[in-house]
């Protein structure tokens, strides 16, 4: 077995990601997150570049008062900040390791050559795999993710 330090970030993150648009409702965040048990929520924007990351414990922290208009308020409201580093899916963990450290986060965005979100690395992903209970995924040629967007869907009128 490889060093964990010396296995490549495609071995490790997650690539099955559910993201959001920076339109998107808080609301409807907060909900996805909730269901999911989801910690983070890529926001992209229409080409797949990750224009941020969603935290719960930023959700909880600027939740708006005032009623359910205030919850309708798009995620990019809470959004702060230049987009997070990303790390490419062949770089070394110990590169996304320093920048989850520096950035004093819990999370890096995997995106290509392209700038393109395809996976996330979390520091539960590094732990898992520490503790032994994180197999090495195996390494293909090109990252293949499952990026899941929220599309509105139109409500037709009840007769």
């Amino acid at each position: 077995m490889t060093a964990l330090e010396k296995r490549s970030v495609a071995e490790m993150m997650s690539t099955s990601v559910l993201a959001v648009t920076p339109d998107e409702s808080i609301l409807m965040a907060w909900e996805l997150m909730t269901q999911g048990h989801y910690h983070h929520l890529p926001v992209i924007d229409s080409d797949g570049h990750c224009v941020g990351i969603l935290m719960t414990e930023t959700l909880a922290r600027n939740w708006p008062v005032g009623g359910p208009d205030q919850v309708r308020h798009p995620v990019k409201d809470l959004l702060t900040g230049a987009p997070p580093p990303g790390v490419n899916p062949d770089d070394p963990i110990a590169v996304a390791a320093h920048r989850m450290l520096h950035g004093e986060t819990d999370v890096v965005p995997v995106v290509n050559d392209d700038g393109r979100l395809v996976g996330l690395l979390t520091a539960t992903d590094l732990i898992a795999a520490l503790a032994g209970e994180k197999e090495p995924c195996q390494k293909t040629s090109a990252v293949t993710p499952s990026l899941f967007r929220l599309e509105p869907v139109p409500q037709q009128p009840v007769p």
